[in-house]
């Protein structure tokens, strides 16, 4: 830290006692004042010293109160603030006194202010010039005072100027003169060395002739110990041990060493000492603590140096967090579980140093079963943030990965998990510190649904063949939290596989009607899960008489393969409530190959028979409908055209029955259907004995 000169009291001057006065400058704890009195080489007391003290012993010239004759004497005192003002009274010395008071600042806070001790010169010839005798310093940067006294008779002020190899001296304005008695005065220089070692002599010029006595004093500069922080947070749950370190980075000036010591027990700083620059590891330990607030001082040390200190808080508790905003309490870990949303925890800013992935935790005493948590976030909220838990709240794991967008509820459910610690832990955060009102934790019931709500099978006894079963029904499920569905019936007829499964699981419902008489059934599928809601799904069963052989009438649709799912069902519905079971429709060569050789689209067809099969209704088929491609010439005349190779349609009416047929991989596998579901009889071309066609 410089020395700095800081301002002069008023110049006093008189036969008798003087009281000079501190100037009127702000002052502060620390700044040294030096008073300076001038007498006829007679020695000076303090009969109210006020706290000021001899800065040595000051050597004169001439016979003392003769007319050659001056001393200039100082004393100092180390103010304790800006109130310290109270000036001290100089004795009756004999013929005369002057003195004045200056302050300076900056130099070290305890002893003796000066590096040296100061060093008087006097001179008894009546000139204008003195070469004052240096001093050698320690410690660079040294403040260097020069006082210089005179036996001048009169009221003007004496200039006087100072030169020094290395240093700029100027005067401070501190001179002036009295004419009481024999009459004196004093001026006093001021400059800094910036390197330690010797100042040399120093030239004393004045303007008039006059007997000297000249003091040099070097102030010693006060040693600054700078902190990147003054106070830390911490907490710990109880039952916890160590915390990771914060660290302190410590400053000091001209190279000392500073030392590091603390008054907790449960606190450690490392390293003991160290130089500017360092940083020191600050660790608290929660091992055996209550729970509670501690706090403790970590002191800051350095000769020469006043102490630095920093505060350190640790909260102990069942709430506890990355360092919190500030030691007020009005941020602390557990305003996040009290309850109360008026209250709010905040973490230490980044830019203070805060770090960028806060998280806060929680001791709930004993293993407990969550899946939502609750977090009602102030506008320093998480964009990116996971839900922890630990079974020794050391180790975490995350149990699900949310994000708020504006302050305010934000809820987030996960699979349940039972653990004793949970933790918040901040991914990212859209302000550089986090904030939240309150954090709540829960066991919310699951709940199930079903993609449907009812299943409906239509069977009948066949006129033609062994009466099948319709093929499977599914339904899938949907289920929060996690939560495992079982399913269960209450129809002989029904069977549901598999018995139990998680969100997304799909079950499939058959029925067997063997030995049911015709009529409709009803059945129910319950849907559980542990702690929800149960869901149903209703299952209708319709078996229709099988027909008398009067009614084994068929009736033919026309080509409806085109007319669409809505129309096909109508028209094949009717047949069937007119008691046919059997229907001629139309396999379509051009509408499953009309693009090409190669190309196969079985939809519309599939679609249409579907709505026979569903119904119980016997099919036969009838295959027409040359395409383009395959008539003669490419693209020429009509679907009634012939093909013009044989083999072509050959190969359809293959893949048509085959894929149609009871049996096969497409009507058991894919369809569902039963083995003895499909296409027995087979019509080549649509009266085909016609010209037209």
């Amino acid at each position: 830290m410089a020395v700095t000169y800081v301002g002069a009291g008023s110049f006093v001057g008189g036969t008798g006692a003087i009281t000079p006065g501190l100037p009127t400058e702000a002052l502060q704890a620390g700044d040294i004042a030096f008073l300076f009195v001038e007498t006829a080489n007679q020695a000076v007391t303090l009969s109210t010293p006020n706290g000021f003290a001899s800065a040595g012993t000051p050597t004169g010239t001439g016979a003392a109160a003769a007319t050659t004759a001056t001393l200039l004497s100082v004393f100092w005192k180390r103010l304790s603030g800006p109130g310290d003002t109270a000036a001290p009274t100089v004795a009756d010395s004999g013929d005369h006194q002057a003195g004045r008071i200056g302050v300076w600042r900056g130099a070290k806070p305890t002893g003796n202010p000066w590096n040296v001790a100061p060093v008087w010169t006097v001179d008894s010839v009546a000139d204008t010039a003195l070469a004052a005798t240096g001093v050698t310093t320690t410690r660079a940067g040294c403040g260097i005072i020069v006082g210089a006294s005179n036996m001048i008779d009169g009221n003007q002020t004496q200039t006087v100027t100072y030169s020094a190899t290395g240093i700029t001296i100027t005067g401070t304005g501190m001179g002036d003169n009295s004419n009481a008695g024999n009459g004196g005065g004093l001026n006093v220089g001021f400059g800094v060395q910036s390197s330690a070692g010797a100042t040399g002599a120093i030239s004393v010029t004045y303007g008039a002739n006059t007997q000297k006595s000249v003091v040099v004093i070097a102030l010693e500069p006060a040693v600054t110990i700078s902190l990147s922080k003054t106070a830390l947070q911490f907490s710990q749950r109880t039952g916890g041990g160590a915390l990771p370190s914060q660290n302190i980075t410590a400053t000091v000036d001209f190279g000392e060493t500073i030392t590091v010591s603390d008054d907790a027990a449960w606190l450690s700083v490392s390293p003991a000492s160290g130089g500017t620059g360092q940083a020191f590891a600050i660790t608290p330990n929660a091992t055996g603590l209550a729970a509670g607030d501690y706090t403790a001082t970590v002191t800051f040390a350095a000769t020469n140096a006043a102490n630095k200190t920093v505060t350190v808080l640790l909260r102990v508790g069942p709430a506890w967090a990355s360092p919190e905003f500030d030691q007020s309490g009005d941020f602390k870990p557990a305003n996040a579980f009290d309850a109360n949303t008026n209250t709010r925890y905040g973490s230490l800013a980044t830019s203070d140093g805060g770090p960028a992935n806060p998280w806060i935790a929680y001791d709930y005493g004993s293993a407990q079963t969550f899946n939502q948590f609750t977090i009602r976030w102030e506008n320093s909220y998480s964009s990116s943030y996971d839900i922890q838990s630990s079974t020794d709240g050391e180790n975490w794991t995350t149990r699900a990965t949310d994000g708020a967008t504006a302050a305010g509820d934000k809820v987030t459910s996960f699979t349940s998990v039972t653990a004793r610690y949970w933790r918040i832990y901040s991914n990212t955060m859209v302000n550089p510190l986090l904030s939240m009102f309150e954090i709540t934790a829960a066991l919310s019931a699951p709940v199930i649904t079903p993609s449907k709500t009812r299943l409906t099978f239509v069977t009948r006894e066949r006129a033609v063949g062994e009466l099948p079963d319709t093929s499977p029904k599914t339904f899938s499920v949907t289920a929060t939290q996690g939560a495992t569905v079982s399913q269960s019936d209450d129809a002989t007829w029904l069977s549901v596989t598999p018995s139990s499964g998680g969100t997304g699981q799909t079950f499939t419902a058959t029925i067997d009607s063997t030995g049911l008489a015709p009529g409709e059934y009803s059945a129910t599928i319950t849907l559980t899960a542990s702690g929800a809601t149960s869901k149903t799904v209703a299952v209708n069963l319709v078996v229709f008489a099988k027909p008398t052989r009067a009614k084994l009438i068929g009736i033919s649709t026309g080509h409806i393969v085109s007319a669409g799912t809505t129309e096909q069902g109508n028209q094949l519905q009717k047949i069937y409530d007119s008691g046919s079971r059997l229907v001629r429709l139309d396999v379509d060569w051009w509408a499953v190959m009309g693009g090409g050789s190669s190309s196969y689209d079985w939809a519309a067809t599939d679609t249409m028979l579907d709505h026979a099969f569903s119904r119980g209704l016997d099919v036969i088929a009838v295959i027409l409908n040359t395409p383009p491609w395959a008539r003669p010439g490419g693209t020429g005349g009509s679907g009634s055209t012939p093909p013009a190779n044989n083999a072509d349609f050959a190969s359809f009416c293959t893949q048509a029955v085959n894929r149609y047929k009871p049996g096969s991989t497409y009507m058991t596998v894919t369809k569902g259907y039963a083995s003895t579901v499909g296409i027995r009889m087979w019509e080549v071309w649509n009266e085909a004995n016609i010209a037209t066609f």
